[in-house]
């Protein structure tokens, strides 16, 4: 195989981005195919650290500045300079969630773009037709390292969290905006007190701008039974793999959870901004109201209350509904096989050829 100096550069434009990456780069790492890692300003500054720990293989020149670097520049979302990129632009999306902004029409300037399942395939296809952006159907590469986990794993880890292990575990995911955070109870840890409890709140929560919603999530964090997740734990799917039912409620997370054949219960009582209140085509416009026909892939909460009985309900007698949820998440993400990365990977080297 011919490269430039590397097959692939990621460009991690957001810790989030990395969950999708790394099954990739692990991919390539085992095929022996040289990759590296552009990290942003703003991302190293946040997670300096974490990104020391991977011990990964670093450019820190941008992407539009690498010529003759790499033969594909992968990417989680859209990018400013994204025509002067001197390579084959790649996009693997953050998210499978419920915004609209997965439609954007700056995502259709990529030369490839992997998509997850049918759905999305024949949604992009309808609403941002582009002849020459290359949209294979690969799955979700962010779930494949889903299929290995076994009961002593998950006994560790919960340990290690400090939680017990012969307890049943709720996952409390949100995102940032639209939230439910701010409506939930503050005694939630309280109601709860028999199961253990993981809050991982979106990236963006950490930020100064969120400050209200931290502060509610830090107060739960002092309960026995919580495990708040810091920004460095910035991978979610350690805790999908633990966890035996998932709160969310605008948040891929839904959909990402549910593929693992596990209740989800999506709280529909988000806090709406003011500015959105009154001019409420704003948020029709952020969100993808397409998405619903999947609304009954988790149980509907309309209220903190009824969160809470539904969660009681799921615990002592989980009911999912097996067909649903193997249909639907197969038209969302595809085959989840844990083989998304080698598609990836394949299809990459299949045009490479070309």
């Amino acid at each position: 195989m011919n490269f430039s100096k590397y097959f692939a550069v990621f460009c991690v434009e957001a810790l989030y981005y990395l969950p999708h990456f790394l099954p990739v780069a692990d991919e390539m790492k085992r095929r022996g195919i040289p990759h590296a890692w552009f990290f942003s300003r703003e991302t190293k500054q946040s997670s300096g650290s974490i990104i020391e720990n991977f011990k990964l293989h670093l450019i820190n020149e941008p992407p539009e500045k690498m010529e003759g670097t790499a033969d594909f520049f992968i990417f989680g979302n859209g990018y400013n300079n994204l025509v002067s990129v001197p390579g084959v632009t790649v996009l693997i999306y953050h998210g499978i969630g419920t915004k609209a902004c997965y439609y954007d029409h700056d995502l259709d300037k990529f030369h490839i773009r992997f998509i997850e399942g049918e759905y999305r395939k024949k949604e992009l296809d309808i609403r941002s037709k582009n002849d020459r952006q290359e949209r294979p159907i690969v799955g979700f590469s962010k779930l494949d390292p889903a299929v290995s986990l076994t009961s002593v794993d998950r006994d560790s880890f919960l340990r290690s969290l400090k939680l017990d292990p012969t307890r049943k575990t709720v996952l409390y995911a949100p995102t940032y905006y639209p939230s439910s955070i701010e409506h939930m109870d503050r005694n939630f840890p309280e109601d709860c007190s028999t199961i253990n409890v993981i809050v991982k709140p979106h990236q963006f929560t950490y930020s100064s701008r969120y400050k209200k919603q931290y502060c509610i999530l830090d107060f739960w964090g002092k309960s026995e039974n919580v495990y708040l997740a810091r920004q460095n734990d910035f991978n979610i799917l350690p805790f999908f793999q633990v966890s035996d039912v998932m709160i969310s409620d605008e948040s891929s997370a839904i959909f990402e959870f549910a593929a693992l054949k596990k209740p989800v219960i999506r709280n529909r009582f988000v806090k709406i901004r003011f500015s959105y209140r009154l001019f409420p085509w704003k948020l029709q416009r952020r969100m993808d109201a397409s998405i619903e026909r999947y609304s009954s892939i988790a149980r509907n909460a309309n209220n903190y209350k009824e969160m809470i009985r539904i969660l009681r309900d799921e615990i002592e007698s989980p009911s999912v509904d097996q067909y649903d949820i193997t249909k639907y998440t197969r038209d969302l993400l595809g085959d989840v096989d844990g083989k998304a990365s080698e598609r990836i990977v394949d299809y990459l080297l299949s045009y490479q050829r070309h």
